[in-house]
């Protein structure tokens, strides 16, 4: 059966709400899932769909099903990593979504999603000045016509780690122009500028201030 656009924005939803939470964007899986109906996808739905109910003991098994049917496929991969960031396994979710891109090939918008993912991957292990020059090499070797905001997320996430704050504030600004962006931006924004009043405790250095996240930079 075919699956209704309303079905995907509904997983688009769930997994842009685990944005902001321990499983950390796996709205790269939808972004990557194609119009087609397959026997394979159907399993990712699945899993898709216990993940947002919460029942992540069943999701596993049927992430495991999916893998044991369609080892080829590069979207059980990604629904693996999905469960194992939830799980904050990252040593498994990178092999998952490494896997993934390896089977995906070729220049696609999905391969560069689960790339950027990989790049927050690294700054999620500990190491962020290594996980932005991933990201801006990500760029700068991708054929984008336009700078997606998954990647703009991933950066903002970074340079706040980092310390500077009024740049990624910027990236908030525009991922918030980007469509369905604001709800996760307004939550990104508001994490961003807690970090930086703590930052400003600790050093009595000065808070970040400017336009709320829905007003895009000049």
């Amino acid at each position: 059966m075919k699956t209704s656009n309303n079905e995907r924005l509904s997983w688009k939803r769930i997994l842009l709400s685990s944005a902001l939470g321990a499983a950390a964007l796996g709205m790269v899986l939808v972004a990557a899932m194609p119009d087609d109906e397959t026997l394979s996808e159907a399993r990712v739905q699945k899993v898709l769909r216990l993940y947002g109910e919460g029942n992540m003991l069943e999701a596993r098994y049927a992430s495991e099903d999916a893998l044991e049917a369609s080892p080829s496929d590069p979207r059980v991969w990604m629904a693996r990593g999905l469960l194992a960031e939830h799980d904050r396994d990252l040593k498994t979710a990178r092999e998952a979504y490494t896997r993934a891109c390896a089977l995906m090939g070729g220049d696609s918008s999905g391969r560069f999603e689960v790339a950027v993912t990989l790049c927050d991957i690294t700054r999620r292990e500990g190491d962020p000045a290594r996980a932005l020059r991933e990201l801006d090499g990500l760029l700068k070797g991708a054929s984008q016509t336009r700078i997606p905001g998954r990647w703009r997320h991933a950066k903002a996430l970074t340079l706040t780690e980092l310390g500077r704050f009024e740049e990624a504030l910027s990236e908030v600004r525009y991922l918030a122009e980007e469509e369905g962006g604001r709800e996760v931006a307004r939550g990104l924004e508001a994490q961003i500028r807690k970090e930086s009043a703590k930052a400003t405790e600790r050093n009595g250095t000065k808070t970040v201030a400017g336009p709320d996240a829905g007003a895009a930079p000049k």
